[in-house]
């Protein structure tokens, strides 16, 4: 039996996550909103790597409109938004 089997689904939760400029292919889903379930006590850190997003990958981490990083506690109903940074314009 794995822990998949014998986890308590007390201990899950459901955030979102909403993703931009690609970054829909590590979280699966339709939309620009994914529900998302992860154990309770999780961080945006621990759902990042549950997910395969590499570490290195310099994000913007938005937690319920404010900005977050990888080490914010995740509570039920969250909102996370994952930017990542932007290039290019117009040099003057």
């Amino acid at each position: 039996m794995n822990s998949e089997e014998t986890a308590d689904p007390r201990d899950q939760m459901t955030v979102h996550v909403r993703v931009h400029a690609g970054l829909g292919r590590f979280f699966p889903g339709e939309g620009k909103i994914r529900k998302i379930e992860v154990m309770a006590g999780s961080t945006v850190g621990g759902l990042l790597l549950a997910h395969g997003v590499p570490e290195d990958l310099p994000l913007v981490v938005g937690l319920n409109r404010e900005l977050g990083n990888r080490e914010s506690q995740l509570k039920p109903g969250d909102l996370v938004e994952l930017v990542p940074p932007m290039t290019g314009g117009q040099e003057r």
